[in-house]
């Protein structure tokens, strides 16, 4: 069957290309997969102990991006079906229910696998029974997400109540909240802005990211003992030399450790202004060769965005 003898309700997905066979799809469904899994990991490590809410939310948003992958993924295979430079269908039909078999397999490890029940393995070679297994599965997330969505009803929005508290202590400041993109270089980024404004200084997060990193491993022995991996175990030095390096050379996000670091960088206090305590300061004693001691100030957001923490930056009003 041609193309053009396709259903006309059967759309083709804007991932899949003419010349892609079952092998590249096959290939291309598990680096996909294998991505999904580490950013519902990683969100699902942002929900605190306690925080029903915020569990939920991330359920919520793990399970949204759970369904549409696998929506679009079974939808890909129905494509590559009806194509005229498919294998046979009965082959076509284990390699693809094997490769939704490994797609099961990887996201068991996922944040909503491990808030829904195991369902049992159910053998069959047929494409179309592990379809049937995953639809049953999605409808699990669906109940779970109207339950969530039904008990959240009638609970505060912290975020609002938050953005509201900020915006109040900035006002008493005479400043005004400078919003920053939550890419996971958000610190670094309202350092920049503050860099700028406090001291005239054009830096790029990268090159702040840079400095951070050589001055904590400059100063190791000032850092190591406060830092932990993420079982909860102090690192050693080789745990360390890693730590350093994902923060100059990724996105990975900024907490007290960094803005000491960078408060003795930049020779200059960081006062971070946050919800419900007094404002944090870093680096008070630090006075800038000229000896003037005017502080950057951040804010920390902790229910801004569902991913996690962040920062923005304040200038005067």
């Amino acid at each position: 069957m041609s193309d053009t003898d396709a259903p006309s309700n059967l759309e083709v997905p804007s991932s899949i290309t003419e010349t892609e066979d079952l092998v590249a799809m096959q290939a291309r469904h598990k680096r996909e997969v294998k991505e999904l899994t580490g950013r519902m990991t990683a969100l699902k490590k942002t929900a605190t102990k306690g925080d029903k809410k915020k569990k939920k939310e991330v359920l919520q948003e793990c399970s949204q991006m759970e369904t549409a992958i696998k929506n679009r993924h079974r939808q890909e295979l129905a494509h590559l079906e009806i194509r005229d430079d498919h294998p046979k269908v009965e082959e076509e039909e284990e390699v693809a229910t094997t490769i939704l078999k490994e797609q099961d397999r990887e996201l068991e490890a996922s944040p909503i696998a491990l808030a829904t029940e195991e369902e049992p393995q159910r053998k069959g070679k047929k494409i179309n029974r592990a379809r049937q297994r995953l639809e049953r599965r999605a409808e699990q997330v669906r109940q779970m997400q109207a339950e969530a969505e039904a008990e959240a009803e009638g609970q505060v929005d912290m975020r609002a109540v938050e953005n509201e508290a900020i915006e109040s202590l900035a006002k008493a400041r005479a400043c005004r909240v400078v919003d920053i993109v939550p890419d996971g270089h958000c610190l670094y980024n309202a350092i920049a802005d503050q860099l700028d404004h406090v001291l005239g200084l054009k830096m790029s997060y990268q090159e702040i990211r840079g400095k951070v990193a050589m001055y904590m491993r400059e100063h190791k022995d000032d850092f190591l003992p406060f830092i932990t991996s993420e079982t909860g175990d102090l690192l050693d030095d080789a745990g360390f030399e890693a730590y350093c390096d994902a923060l100059a050379n990724t996105a990975v996000w900024g907490g007290e450790p960094e803005i000491l670091a960078i408060s003795k960088v930049y020779a200059t206090p960081v006062h971070i202004i946050q919800m419900g305590a007094p404002a944090l300061v870093m680096g008070a004693e630090e006075k800038r060769p000229d000896g003037k001691k005017d502080p950057m100030i951040i804010t920390y957001h902790k229910h801004m965005y569902g991913l996690g923490a962040h920062y923005n930056s304040l200038r005067p009003q």
